[in-house]
């Protein structure tokens, strides 16, 4: 695999509803490497992850069963589940995108805040 896009570190400030925290462009890459962390003082509540196949298209759930297990969707499981990450801790895992144009991370939590790195890789 080789990188195919790397994207800027995004700082989000989560509130009590789920919310965007990061959209990513994946029409050029085949996997979506994330490194999450949570910078605040406080657990999230709620990790969730959309993606569409088409700028038109609407966006669906596509939050895998586990992050923690290889599948076809999480092709670089995580030691940590991002699904209330606790405070100062990371996440990193790796998704399949191939048939996806976009992806966004939705998360909540009052008093968490989230650092999110990514990078789209290619074959």
């Amino acid at each position: 695999m080789r990188l195919g896009s790397s994207f800027p570190s995004i700082n989000f400030a989560c509130g009590a509803a789920l919310a965007d925290a990061a959209e990513f462009s994946c029409a050029d890459s085949e996997v979506l490497a994330l490194d999450i962390q949570n910078t605040g003082s406080a657990a999230l509540t709620g990790f969730s992850v959309v993606g569409r196949i088409s700028p038109g298209a609407p966006f669906r759930d596509i939050t895998p069963a586990s992050f923690t297990s290889q599948s076809y969707q999480v092709l670089e499981s995580a030691t940590v589940t991002p699904v209330g990450l606790a405070a100062g801790a990371f996440s990193r895992f790796a998704l399949n995108v191939s048939v996806l144009e976009s992806v966004k991370v939705l998360a909540a939590g009052a008093a968490a805040a989230l650092q999110i790195n990514a990078a789209g890789y290619q074959e």
